[in-house]
């Protein structure tokens, strides 16, 4: 066995400066979670299309902050197109930030570790670090890539993700460039579920069938994780850039994401 490389595995942990750019949002009924990027045309969301399913430029939707539901309106709006489960948005004024960048991909490597952030079933954390809501994390492990044709190449993340953590960042170390990079954006739960001694196999939406697995647990699986490029590539269709109004306060302290 020939050892080519020995990579040290970091787990990349946000300052709370960098925690700013990740938000609580609802759009009618519909809730879960964004974070705010750079794009050549300035600043951006990016969200799951399922939060927002429906949503269209001049809608209204409501962000969380300074403890209240604070409405805002989509100034200009790209959904992928179905079945990719990506939007990315801006709305009237940018926020005292200085947010990720989406241009360079992060340079990832089989089970590594990866963080997502969001806010499982709504819950706002008490812990009153700072003035915004501060996300919950969990952690999992970079498990693959898979291209799936119609819906576009996915990250494969060996966690457990909440509803709620839908639409929010996935971070990861790049060991090259040494810096905190967005490694993806959560989708939903992969449909292969294990429970009780079976898991279900949707590779073919129109039969899905019960497959017998010894080792199966309930609430097993995985998470799909949109890859950055698809909300980068988004955000150059977008035409519709923030006034030079800037929303401080509760909004986020000004410095870097990473």
């Amino acid at each position: 066995m020939t050892i080519i490389e020995t990579i040290q595995d970091v787990i990349p942990v946000l300052s709370t400066r960098a925690l700013a750019t990740i938000r609580h949002i609802k759009f009618g009924s519909s809730i879960g979670t964004a974070v705010i990027f750079s794009s050549v045309g300035g600043q951006c969301w990016a969200t799951a299309q399922h939060v927002i399913a429906g949503a269209k430029i001049g809608d209204q939707f409501q962000v969380f902050d300074d403890g209240l539901w604070k409405p805002f309106q989509f100034r200009d709006l790209v959904h992928s197109p179905v079945p990719v489960d990506c939007s990315v948005f801006t709305i009237g004024s940018s926020y005292n930030l200085k947010t990720f960048s989406l241009e360079k991909l992060p340079n990832l490597f089989f089970g590594q570790t990866l963080v997502a952030y969001g806010f499982p079933y709504g819950h706002i954390q008490s812990t009153g670090i700072t003035p915004f809501p501060n996300p919950f994390c969990k952690r999992g492990t970079f498990s693959g890539v898979i291209d799936t044709g119609s819906a576009g190449t996915i990250v494969m993340m060996d966690a457990i993700i909440n509803q709620g953590f839908s639409g929010g960042p996935v971070v990861c170390w790049d060991y090259q460039e040494k810096e905190i990079r967005i490694a993806g954006i959560v989708s939903r739960a992969h449909p292969e579920l294990g429970t009780f001694g079976s898991i279900l196999d949707v590779s073919d939406p129109q039969n899905p069938q019960q497959i017998p697995d010894i080792v199966a647990q309930i609430y097993s699986g995985y998470t799909i994780l949109i890859p950055p490029s698809v909300a980068r590539d988004l955000s150059l269709q977008l035409t519709k850039f923030p006034q030079p109004i800037t929303l401080a306060s509760g909004s986020g302290p000004q410095d870097s994401a990473s």
